[in-house]
C-alpha cells in the first residue's frame, strides 16, 4: 500500500491520492499484512460493500501486477464492482 501510494503522489491528482489513502488505510487495517496475492474478490466484498472502497482495492492489485510487477497476476481481474449510488449534495 505505501509503495502504491508513493506512486499515486506523483502521478495522480491530490484528492485522488486523499482517497487510495482513505480507503486503503481501511483496508489494511483490517487485513494487516496481507501479501497481494492473498486478495481475493470474497475478501474485499466482505470487507465493504461500497463502490469506492473496493475500486481502491482494485486498483492497488491492478497497479501490482500491470506497473509494479509485484504480482504475476492480477487477483481482482474480473471483479465485478457493485453499481454507484446516486451523488448527493
Amino acid at each position: 500500500v505505501n509503495r502504491f501510494l508513493c506512486w499515486a503522489e506523483s502521478c495522480l491528482s491530490r484528492s485522488s491520492v486523499d482517497g487510495y489513502r482513505r480507503y486503503l488505510g481501511r483496508f489494511a487495517a483490517v487485513h494487516g499484512a496481507l501479501p497481494i496475492a492473498g486478495v481475493t474478490p470474497a475478501l474485499v466484498t466482505t470487507w465493504s460493500a461500497k463502490w469506492y472502497c473496493q475500486q481502491a482495492v482494485r486498483r492497488l492489485t491492478a497497479w501490482s501486477s500491470n506497473f509494479a510487477r509485484l504480482t504475476p497476476e492480477d487477483p481482482l481481474q474480473g471483479m465485478r464492482l457493485p453499481r454507484r449510488g446516486k451523488r448527493q449534495r
